[in-house]
């Protein structure tokens, strides 16, 4: 069925965004008569974010492009979904149950803002509240136009869009999924070779029988050859320990984890909607690791480890208590249990005796020793061997065509069709050809599996998911207003190969910049779409040709949208001497159409310009998708049907008991029989400063560089011992090419001293070039806390450092020269 899906927010390749969904009201009311644009929008918002029984709420809005007829209401909705999980995790809590209307009046206009008019209303919580997450769907309607701020609804956008690629990952998984397929062979493969009396069975009749000629003989003297006639130690040693693995349990349990692994894959509930993602989320915790690690021998240890440990009481308190929480209830009891039984499990035996047995199992592999290897690791090295021989020229065979394998030849093969080999198979072909069945399946299981995972790469329907993909990697980049950048020319993977970029005999080629995609907005958009542009150019000249472009040419841009109209601005220079143009153009209205940039140095070619890039950044004002997480909230508010009147003193004695009384209510009065959570914190802010300050050394450090001689002093009496002095080269200390390139960083070899007390000299150890130089002062305090000091210095001696600069006024030119010691 289903499949988790890896790249669901990938492939943001294409800018064209679709539609918004039609049944969810927005925010905006865009009516367009010719360049005529008059919008109605409405921005509601709850001040009041916490109440209870009998208080009121405070619901307030702003409204623009409204007339004198406009009415502002707001409709009470309760969402069954948890107060933390609308806040925090940006649930989607669906369309809510209808509580109440509330009408709102209005409070005139805004004082900073003439044309915006302000609403007010308030909301009275019944005494029959349930408690919960509420919300206010506040709208405005004027005449036949409509407008509404939903808590919900830019998450119902996202939810709509996203669950479009969740549907469409579904389906082609359902139809392309090959694990089923996988599975089957596995099921075939055992089929064939145990239907005859098992595994044991089948190595049993073609490796032990008896007499001359018989299998036993047979398959020894391929074996043998393998190893002394046909330089093919590899494929006598797989089948050896493939034989081996047959005949043991490991044969059972790695047959049975593949299949079971694939079929639980194949039957993963991928979600077709984000009100799905519970279901997944249960289905793959009934997945046991450990079940199907312990079926391979060897792992017997690890097992009983296991086993002690979900057998404790600690691991029955750690997962009631992590039940309690994900259900709510006693949260602090829950989570001071969970924390004590962690605890307590750290330090028992069941952690290091885990990860002992777990060692015990894996260590023959760690050290090679083959000989103490389980069955099954055994037969892993020695395919891995065999594999090491594999020639891809002549051992992988692709006979249609098709860049998919259709013939893997394995050493253990080669050996089957030597002399030896088909002997054996003969005798296998006479006595028991069911033995040769399973043999060719087993031959024939890398091709197939192969040949299954290109079937569903090259399904048709992957084409139509990768369609879906760019379009909500499109709408990702228009409802995040993503930047945008483009070059020109656009380098190729040839043009990098070649290392040229020139046209060639082909001429002046136009600036066109091939990246600059459309931009949509919707009436979903808090914000106008406001451009930011930055372009940069190098000039270029052609022998014979003269440049279009001075210091006073003009470079415009412009956006158009869907209904012609066009806004456009004059580029300008950010800075005198700078290549780089700036400008900004803002949509007049929020309105659901298309904007499309014109090609600002289209009237040029390489003639006029040799290389150009063009930087758009549509993030001057906020994006939907970045107003969503205020969205989310604006509009809801939390009810407590419940309250607790807590009683207690104040200040208490260090051995004697401290009472907290406590009492439930609700709206019809008090709970009796209520069971409170009660959390006693021990807070002490007065003892903060001196808790960090005892962390860090009292003293201070002084360096002094003079007269030719580097000492310094550690100015606090907690030190324990002498201070460690390291001189090194600049910039070895952070490892910095840049500082160690600098003209006066000489190479140094490291030279370390110690302090007497408090007190340290390094004069006599300073090397003969005098520059830059890093330090480093470390130490312990008497309370055992490790410091270090470091700075960069100049030695005693260095140079200074010298700065020129100058300016041109006219025909004069200004100069500067500077010089300062370090």
């Amino acid at each position: 069925m289903a499949r988790k899906a890896i790249t669901v927010m990938i492939l943001f390749l294409c800018m064209i965004i679709q539609p918004a969904v039609a049944n969810i009201s927005a925010p905006n009311d865009t009516q367009v008569n010719g360049n005529s644009v008059s919008t109605l929008s409405i921005d509601g918002f709850v001040t009041t974010k916490f109440a209870s029984v009998g208080s009121q709420v405070d619901i307030q809005a702003y409204t623009m492009g409204h007339s004198d007829n406009a009415i502002v209401s707001a409709d009470i909705v309760q969402y069954d979904i948890s107060p933390l999980d609308s806040i925090i995790n940006s649930a989607f809590p669906g369309e809510g149950k209808f509580l109440d209307r509330v009408v709102l009046q209005s409070n005139g206009l805004h004082e900073n803002d003439s044309s915006i008019m302000t609403w007010q209303g308030s909301y009275t919580i019944p005494v029959t509240s349930t408690g919960g997450l509420y919300g206010a769907k506040i709208f405005v309607e004027d005449g036949n136009r409509y407008a509404v701020d939903d808590p919900t609804q830019i998450r119902e956008i996202f939810r709509v869009e996203f669950e479009k690629v969740l549907s469409a990952i579904d389906t082609a998984w359902d139809s392309a999924n090959p694990l089923g397929e996988i599975a089957n062979e596995f099921t075939e493969l055992e089929t064939k070779g145990t239907s005859n009396g098992g595994w044991s069975n089948f190595v049993a009749v073609a490796t032990d029988g008896s007499g001359a000629g018989g299998s036993r003989q047979l398959w020894n003297s391929m074996l043998d050859a393998g190893h002394n006639q046909y330089n093919m130690s590899a494929g006598s040693n797989f089948l050896e320990a493939l034989m081996v693995m047959l005949d043991s349990d490991d044969a059972d349990a790695g047959i049975q984890f593949v299949v079971g692994l694939m079929t639980y894959l194949d039957n993963l509930p991928l979600p077709r909607s984000m009100y799905d993602f519970d279901d997944l989320s249960e289905y793959i915790q009934t997945f046991d690791v450990i079940e199907n690690l312990t079926r391979f021998e060897g792992t017997g240890d690890f097992e009983a480890a296991y086993n002690a440990l979900i057998g404790s009481n600690e691991w029955d308190n750690l997962s009631e208590a992590l039940d309690n929480l994900a259900e709510g209830i006693k949260p602090f009891e829950s989570a001071q249990t969970l924390m004590r039984n962690i605890a307590l499990l750290a330090v028992s035996d069941h952690p290091q005796a885990i990860v002992e047995g777990l060692t015990a199992w894996v260590q023959p592999l760690i050290d090679g020793d083959f000989e103490n290897m389980t069955p099954f690791q055994q037969f892993v090295v020695r395919f891995a061997e065999m594999a090491g021989e594999i020639n891809g020229e002549t051992d992988i065979q692709d006979l249609d065509g098709d860049d998919v394998p259709d013939v893997i030849r394995w050493q253990y093969e080669y050996l089957l069709d030597t002399t030896e080999g088909q002997a054996w198979t003969a005798r296998m072909e006479s006595d028991s050809p069911w033995v040769n069945d399973a043999f060719d399946d087993f031959n024939n299981l890398p091709e197939d599996i192969i040949q299954h995972i290109f079937d569903a790469i090259e399904h048709p329907i992957l084409e139509q998911t990768g369609e879906v993909l760019a379009e909500f990697g499109s709408w990702m980049n228009n409802a995040s207003r993503s930047e945008m950048n483009s070059e020109w020319p656009m380098m190729s993977e040839d043009d990098d190969e070649d290392g040229d970029d020139s046209d060639g005999d082909e001429g002046p080629q136009q600036v066109i910049f091939e990246e600059l995609y459309p931009m949509r907005t919707t009436e979903f958009d808090s914000h106008l779409l406001e451009v930011g542009i930055k372009l940069d150019f190098d000039r270029a000249y052609c022998e014979g040709e003269t440049s279009d472009i001075d210091e006073d040419t003009v470079i415009s841009i412009a956006m158009t949208n869907d209904r012609g109209y066009q806004v456009s601005t004059d580029l300008v220079l950010k800075e005198e001497w700078s290549s780089e143009y700036v400008g900004v153009l803002l949509a007049p209205a929020l309105e659901d159409t298309t904007w499309t940039l014109s090609q600002p140095l289209a009237a040029y070619d390489s003639c006029d310009i040799e290389r150009a890039y063009i930087e758009v950044d549509r993030s001057l004002r906020p994006s939907m998708l970045s107003s969503m997480a205020l969205e989310n909230n604006d509009e809801t508010f939390v009810v407590s049907a419940v309250g607790v009147l807590v009683d207690q003193s104040e200040t208490g004695q260090v051995g004697t008991p401290f009472t907290v009384s406590s009492q439930t209510y609700d709206s019809s009065g008090i709970i009796s029989d209520a069971e409170a959570d009660i959390a006693i914190l021990r807070i002490s802010p007065q003892l903060g400063q001196s808790a960090a300050e005892s962390l860090s050394p009292v003293g201070e450090h002084f360096v002094y560089v003079q007269d030719g001689s580097l000492t310094g002093e550690y100015t606090g009496d907690d030190l324990d011992g002498d201070l460690t002095i390291q001189l090194m080269q600049f910039g070895n200390y952070r490892d910095r090419d840049y500082d160690r390139n600098h003209p006066q960083s000489y190479y140094l070899e490291d030279i370390e001293v110690y302090s007497n007390g408090n007190s340290w000299d390094v004069s006599n150890y300073l090397p003969s070039e005098r520059g830059l130089a890093d330090l480093l002062i470390s130490g312990t305090t008497t309370e055992g806390i490790e410091f270090s000091h470091f700075r960069q210095i100049a030695l005693p001696g260095a140079l200074g450092c010298a700065s020129t600069q100058g300016n041109s006024n006219g025909n004069y030119v200004d100069m500067g020269y500077e010089y300062r010691n370090f």
